[in-house]
């Protein structure tokens, strides 16, 4: 298994993959894994992943290679909110997410959502019983809000809202569709996604071989490379992609987890799915963030001045300007 370490920026191979029975084994310890669906790296040293076959979720401490159970009772399945080890059960536990200091992990075959509160020792259910959620599968919140808010992939095919606070579901694809109207489209097993802005997320969809880019203000939706799924660099229209399961955006690249191997695109590669902001009240110079990769300048001329990857509004990578109205809009 193939893994990026976020505070090393360097690519492990050292989780190696019995592929006749799907077992993990992790150097220096005993532990067996079968279906990593889902990790998140607490801190340097520390991982949390879903132990997704095996119904319960387990630490990895990368320096001494010894792991532990986080929560619920491995090879034993149920569905029951409680303490982490002593009570909490879960069926195939695939997700997880960080938010303010707690975990969020979908509960796949409970068709649910729960969140862990290490601090309080307890696992509780947000959303279940949810006409929507059928095996729910990868989640995500949005980096650039404080918002409750999460968005959440299935296996049916379809992308939600998940209003944490209020419980509530928004299903945001519908029907079978390509690229347009996101409404209007349905992902066909979408996995794991990524927010490179504000309104922006890219999704691996393996069936097809690319990333779909949705833009959920403009409410729709694009995909890059060709769609042949093999291996194969090139721009963004040519590229081809071997089942793109897992997508993550570290330090203005993404990476993309596919069969054989681990591929990386610049996110200035796309420049062009990304608007930028249609309003502001701004009477004075200012920088505003931009994604996670450039910034937009309000200058003293009040014309916007962009820069991306270290470039500017001159540079070939942008060809627009954007002049201000009198009201500071684009």
């Amino acid at each position: 298994m193939l893994f990026i370490h976020r505070y090393s920026d360097a690519v492990h191979t050292d989780l190696k993959v019995d592929a006749n029975q799907f077992l993990i084994s992790f150097p220096g310890s005993k532990a067996l894994f079968e279906g990593i669906m889902g990790f998140i790296q607490v801190n340097a040293t520390v991982v949390i992943a879903t132990d997704t076959i095996n119904d319960c979720l387990r630490r990895i401490n990368l320096q001494t290679g010894q792991t532990a159970a986080f929560a619920g009772t491995c090879r034993g399945s149920g569905y029951l909110d409680g303490k982490l080890l002593n009570d909490a059960r879960f069926n195939d536990p695939y997700g997880i997410v960080s938010f303010k200091d707690d975990y969020y992990i979908t509960d796949s075959r409970n068709n649910a959502i729960r969140v862990i509160e290490e601090q309080r020792d307890w696992v509780s259910t947000i959303i279940s019983g949810s006409r929507h959620l059928v095996d729910p599968l990868a989640i995500t919140f949005n980096p650039f809000s404080t918002n409750y808010v999460a968005l959440v992939t299935t296996f049916s095919k379809g992308l939600y809202s998940v209003n944490m606070k209020t419980n509530s579901v928004t299903q945001l694809t519908n029907r079978v569709g390509e690229t347009g109207t996101l409404s209007a489209s349905k992902l066909p097993d979408p996995r794991s996604m990524t927010f490179i802005s504000d309104s922006v997320v890219v999704i691996a969809v393996p069936n097809l071989g690319q990333l779909a880019i949705i833009d959920l203000t403009r409410n729709d939706i694009s995909y890059i490379c060709d769609g042949t799924r093999a291996t194969r660099n090139g721009d963004i229209r040519s590229c081809q992609l071997k089942n793109p399961f897992s997508v993550m955006e570290i330090k203005d690249s993404l990476y993309i987890a596919q069969l054989e191997g681990i591929r990386r695109l610049p996110l200035t590669a796309l420049a062009e799915f990304i608007q930028p902001p249609t309003t502001t009240t701004s009477s004075t110079p200012t920088t505003i963030k931009y994604g996670n990769y450039g910034k937009i300048d309000w200058g003293p001329t009040r014309m916007i001045y962009v820069s991306i990857g270290g470039g500017d509004c001159q540079s070939r990578r942008l060809k627009e300007t954007w002049t201000l109205d009198k009201n500071g809009g684009p």
